[in-house]
């Protein structure tokens, strides 16, 4: 603490030092009150309800040009483990399109021990449900005519007429 006044500025110093042991202290009593009640409805409005906004994701195909905003569901599912110069957290993971999810009933999955590198695993449910509203978005539907199909493929002598599928299907 800095104040022109060196008397005031001890002052000061010992009362925050002091605020922060009773807090140390009195954590241990009323720590689950502090955590839930108190401090948990301010965490949630400032994480935005643990969900991290992925806008204007691109589609992935060549030759579509639309986008599609999605949501990071990221709210824990078992508390993390804190280890020696390493952390396992666990989280929902879900991808939200328009607000709406799948309703996942988080699945049950383990990090490979013993490794000393970086590792996002994720569960089918969790993988199934984020392909399935991305092909609810407007990047899962595909839009082709002569040009966006040569797009797709990277070239360009592709023909898509009736006379092109004649071969393949006999009504054309």
């Amino acid at each position: 603490m800095y104040h022109d006044n060196q008397f005031v500025a001890i002052i000061m110093h010992q009362i925050v030092e002091f605020g922060l042991v009773i807090v140390e202290n009195s954590v241990y009593f009323v720590g689950e009150y502090i955590f839930t009640n108190m401090a948990g409805p301010v965490l949630t409005t400032f994480l935005n309800d643990y969900k991290f906004p992925l806008t204007g994701i691109p589609s992935p195909f060549h030759g579509q040009n639309t986008a599609a905003n999605f949501e990071l569901d990221y709210r824990n599912t078992v508390d993390p483990f804190l280890g020696e110069g390493w952390m396992d957290t666990y989280f929902l993971g879900e991808i939200l399109y328009g607000g709406q999810g799948c309703d996942l009933e988080p699945d049950f999955f383990d990090f490979m021990d013993d490794q000393e590198f970086s590792q996002l695993v994720i569960s089918e449910s969790a993988a199934t449900c984020g392909l399935n509203n991305i092909a609810r978005s407007p990047i899962g539907k595909l839009d082709l005519n002569e040009q966006r199909l040569n797009q797709f493929f990277g070239v360009n002598n592709l023909k898509f007429d009736t006379t092109s599928f004649a071969k393949h299907i006999p009504v054309f």
